[in-house]
């Protein structure tokens, strides 16, 4: 229903959060029984907050992992001590103001239970039965993404940064990340998607019956 937010061609696949609370709130088209919220007090970032709380009160179990005892953690099941950036190892591209350097957070403390989300979650998919899809743990998941570099995150952490310069008009030997190599103002991706391939103005609704978009989903 929603192939730009969930499918391949979104860099991080979501779900759509609307649609997420009636699900859980109406079990259609299936029931959602558990939910596990990481740094997200959903009662207060989501629009329809009654229907959040509709939805949550359903489930069978909710864990929580964050920093404070949100109004959302106060309604789980387990909530889970997470981990504040300056008791994590982090890899950090600097796309804010630069697209050049990759630097290293490393960590400056650990205090009581905290674990980062990384961790929770690997631990998670070896309870699961599923560990063999994630990295032990957090240092090994930074491992893995530095592995084309040839450094781990701790020899990575003792050079403190990676500098990559940028490299313009690699679309004269590469072409463009298109199907075609081209630029394409009427987009291919778009169109195998289902998507209008090209911007249309669709009536609000109630606004008209017609729709110039030729019915793609948005």
């Amino acid at each position: 229903q929603f192939p730009l937010l969930c499918g391949p061609l979104c860099p991080v696949p979501s779900a759509h959060m609307p649609t997420l609370w009636e699900t859980m709130a109406t079990g259609q088209p299936y029931p959602i029984k558990a939910a596990a919220i990481f740094g997200s007090n959903a009662l207060v970032s989501y629009s329809n907050p009654e229907r959040v709380a509709q939805a949550l009160e359903l489930l069978d179990f909710l864990v929580v992992a964050d920093l404070f005892m949100t109004p959302t953690a106060a309604r789980a099941d387990l909530v889970l001590p997470a981990s504040s950036w300056l008791e994590r190892n982090n890899l950090i591209s600097m796309f804010q103001s630069s697209t050049s350097y990759t630097i290293a957070q490393r960590r400056a403390a650990s205090l009581g239970e905290a674990r980062s989300d990384v961790d929770i979650v690997c631990a998670l998919a070896r309870r699961l039965g599923v560990g063999q899809h994630f990295e032990a743990d957090e240092e090994g998941m930074l491992d893995a993404l530095l592995e084309p570099t040839g450094l781990s995150f701790r020899a990575f952490a003792d050079a403190k940064r990676l500098y990559a310069p940028i490299r313009y008009r690699q679309y004269e030997t590469k072409g463009f990340a298109t199907p075609s190599g081209k630029v394409e103002l009427c987009s291919s991706l778009l169109r195998e998607a289902g998507c209008a391939p090209l911007p249309a103005w669709v009536e609000p609704r109630g606004a008209g019956n017609g729709n110039p978009g030729g019915g793609y989903p948005y």
